[in-house]
């Protein structure tokens, strides 16, 4: 019953550590590890939370903040973001690092389903759900670097995708970029 902050975790999905927000202390190693791909061992001494611990999580959100455009007039007013979440429980009120986002597109082609790159953390929760829960394999990752997006098919639109709208996707998305 130890609180573990991630972004990337969903308990309906296989773990990936890709966010990194889960790190934790292993046996006083100086590399902090991704919790939730740590296997566990008999006399495994674990650290979930210092000073170290902390300012690392809070960095990483920073980094995430910066790097897309989370300024989102919805949050506030629906009270359902895990990022937002996150951000008041490590009390990150403000960016220490310069902004790097450009304007990526929103895509709303479908009656269904929006999804709104600019609100996207690249969790990888969506592509996730839509493999292992719906079997369907619509969603995945593609380009690379800062412009890294969520994809549906191999660069298609929403509505000219194979996605058939079952909206697991929109389910498990931690920001609100998958919407409807």
């Amino acid at each position: 019953n130890i609180n573990i902050p991630t972004l990337c975790h969903h308990p309906a999905l296989s773990n990936w550590g890709g966010c990194r927000m889960c790190v934790v202390e292993v046996d006083g190693s100086p590399r902090l590890a991704a919790s939730c791909v740590s296997p566990v061992r008999e006399g495994m001494e674990v650290v979930t939370s210092n000073d170290r611990i902390v300012e690392h999580r809070r960095t990483i959100l920073e980094f995430i903040f910066a790097e897309r455009n989370h300024n989102c007039m919805f949050c506030p007013l629906s009270g359902d973001c895990e990022l937002q979440q996150m951000a008041y429980d490590l009390q990150v009120d403000h960016l220490t690092v310069s902004t790097s986002f450009d304007h990526f597109p929103i895509d709303i082609t479908s009656e269904y389903l929006g999804l709104d790159h600019n609100r996207c953390i690249l969790c990888g929760r969506c592509v996730r759900a839509c493999h292992e829960i719906a079997g369907a394999d619509v969603l995945n990752f593609q380009n690379r670097g800062p412009e890294s997006l969520i994809g549906f098919d191999l660069d298609e639109t929403r509505d000219r995708s194979t996605c058939f709208s079952c909206g697991v996707c929109l389910q498990v998305c931690p920001t609100g970029a998958i919407f409807n």
